[in-house]
């Protein structure tokens, strides 16, 4: 097998190393070492392991292969740009478009969805019925268990409640809510969930109504979505001009036409100097 040699962006956002390193591939990474690929690899003098994204692989060495150092390992985090040339090729459009690092515009491309951890929610729900309830609390109180009967008392008038408002607010104790779980009275609930930051914005209001200019924006845009001519909208204004308004309102309008949307937010541009 011939050897291999990958050109490598080093993940640090510096313009002095705004440009590739060369790697040898070890015969055991030659399948996985790709363009868009995230690897570890020494680097500096102290050959300080350090994570890079590859953006070409060639059998072409550049400078004396002896002296090159050798790609360390391979990772597979959920953190690669897929493996797509045309990802990094968008990269590349972007460094010099935006006058970014390619490090930068690399993490932009990066699928976010890749990068979004989930947060657990927890919610205290009440499974008794309301007459079921309603005794246990009168027992909760002739016992003087004045924690359960606080919490029950909230269950019963809001049957789920979250788990924050019942640590904070109620001053309900861990114990307290094992001690209803174990009886059968009420029971700890979680969910995975996502951020949104559409939904974090606007909440659940539904559709957000457009003022006059967006909406003639938008209309320009529909009068000429079938134009060969006018695929790719340039949306340009200043923060907090109603930018995100419009183009949401875009991608509704292509999907309801069963199409696909494609949103470049040049978050990087503020980077560029002249």
């Amino acid at each position: 097998m011939s050897r291999m040699f990958a050109d490598v962006i080093v993940n640090i956002s510096h313009e002095k190393l705004d440009h590739t390193f060369q790697y040898r591939v070890p015969e055991e990474f030659q399948e996985d070492v790709k363009p868009g690929a995230v690897v570890q690899i020494p680097f500096g003098r102290g050959d300080r392991l350090t994570k890079g994204y590859v953006v070409k692989v060639t059998d072409t060495p550049e400078y004396e292969v002896a002296k090159m150092k050798e790609i360390r390992d391979v990772l597979r985090d959920g953190t690669s740009v897929s493996g797509e040339d045309r990802l990094v090729a968008l990269a590349a459009w972007m460094r010099q478009m935006y006058g970014a690092t390619m490090i930068q515009a690399l993490k932009t491309v990066i699928p976010a969805t890749q990068k979004v951890k989930p947060k657990e929610k927890r919610s205290i729900c009440l499974l008794l019925g309301e007459q079921e309830a309603q005794e246990k609390l009168e027992f909760y109180r002739k016992k003087n268990q004045r924690a359960r009967a606080r919490l029950l008392e909230a269950l019963i008038q809001e049957p789920e409640i979250p788990y924050e408002i019942a640590a904070g607010k109620l001053n309900i104790q861990p114990a307290t809510l094992r001690a209803l779980e174990e009886q059968g009275v009420a029971k700890c609930r979680a969910v995975q969930v996502y951020r949104n930051p559409i939904r974090e914005k606007y909440g659940r209001a539904g559709r957000v109504e457009l003022n006059q200019e967006q909406q003639k924006i938008v209309e320009d845009m529909r009068l000429h979505w079938d134009d060969p001519a006018c695929r790719v909208s340039l949306l340009f204004g200043v923060t907090g001009s109603g930018k995100t308004e419009v183009y949401m309102e875009a991608i509704d309008i292509a999907l309801a036409r069963g199409q696909q949307a494609i949103v470049l937010i040049p978050e990087i541009a503020h980077t560029y100097q002249t």
